[in-house]
């Protein structure tokens, strides 16, 4: 926005306040101060002193409990923290055991699986080998049968 389009100039306002010229109304006088009794009547003291006492009392039970209050909330609020914190290293160890024995497990397999490439090589060998033996046996007797 322009300066100009929002009323404002480098000293101030453009236009003067209306009411300006016009005198300010004078603030309402205070009000009277209370007017202080003493009085010497031992019973009138005795009475305030000893509402003075339990108003004092009743101030101090009150911060006493407000701070107990307090304190109970804050110990609940930390034991529900440390209650999440157990809980998040509850899982993560469960989660790092699965991953373990998970990990476990995949080299089981495949150790079983190196052990029965072994066995099928064995096998196959050993199948090869026996074959071999007869074609040997077969030409041994071919041989014998032509002399």
């Amino acid at each position: 926005m322009d300066e100009f389009e929002s009323g404002w100039q480098s000293a101030g306002w453009m236009d003067e306040m209306p009411g300006a010229s016009e005198p300010a109304v004078p603030p309402p006088p205070p009000p009277p101060a209370p007017v202080v009794v003493l009085t010497t009547n031992p019973e009138v003291v005795a009475a305030v002193r000893k509402a003075v006492q339990k108003s004092a009392k009743k101030a101090e039970r009150t911060a006493k409990v407000a701070k107990a209050k307090k304190a109970v909330k804050k110990a609940i609020a930390k034991a529900a923290v440390k209650s999440r914190v157990r809980r998040a290293k509850k899982a993560v160890k469960k989660a790092v055991r699965k991953a373990v024995r998970r990990a476990k497990v995949t080299r089981a397999k495949k150790a079983v699986k190196k052990a029965v490439a072994k066995v099928k090589v064995r096998r196959a060998v050993k199948k090869t080998v026996r074959s071999a033996r007869k074609t040997v046996k077969r030409a041994k007797k071919a041989a014998r049968a032509r002399r």
